[in-house]
């Protein structure tokens, strides 16, 4: 969150509340982390307050409304269903919004290929190795590579220590 007050300088804010708000490293920036909200259970809340360091001045309370995250979107930096750009692109999640995919930088852990009938265990990155490329190449048109058990991290959730699930899986069709 970026958080300012008209007339004082980033170095004189200070949060009031809550207390799961901390400064990050950049000027101004402020990392709200772990917060529950209060409220209703499809109503929560988050009300954050702020003093000048220099003249004790406290802010009227802002209110924001805690949403859940959606699952991200599974999807090739390719939209082509051909061999040779399928094998050469990378998977990547988003949320289709730009603010949040900027925010969290989603990155691949690993995932789970299958082309055709055949398993070919588990990629760690974005990015195919040499096996499922190789595999890729030698599948004649009208195959469907599956790409499953994905899991995206993000460093700005849970120190990117827990797997961020996709909505669904991902089946491409090769032409």
């Amino acid at each position: 969150l970026e958080i300012s007050m008209p007339g004082v300088s980033n170095d004189n804010i200070e949060i009031v509340k809550p207390s799961t708000l901390r400064k990050s490293n950049v000027s101004g920036e402020y990392i709200l982390e772990g917060e529950k909200g209060i409220g209703g259970k499809n109503n929560k809340v988050v009300s954050i307050v702020v003093r000048d360091k220099a003249t004790g001045t406290v802010s009227q309370p802002k209110i924001f409304e805690v949403v859940t995250l959606p699952r991200p979107i599974a999807k090739l930096s390719t939209a082509s269903k051909k061999k040779n750009e399928i094998r050469a692109s990378k998977l990547i999640g988003t949320y289709n919004n730009e603010k949040l995919d900027k925010s969290l930088k989603l990155y691949v852990g690993e995932f789970r290929v299958k082309v055709g009938n055949k398993n070919l265990g588990v990629n760690k990155g974005e990015r195919f190795n040499k096996k499922i490329k190789d595999a890729i190449s030698k599948a004649p048109k009208g195959t469907t590579i599956t790409i499953s058990k994905i899991r995206f991290f993000s460093d700005k959730i849970n120190n990117g220590t827990t797997p961020i699930i996709p909505e669904s899986d991902l089946d491409i069709k090769l032409r």
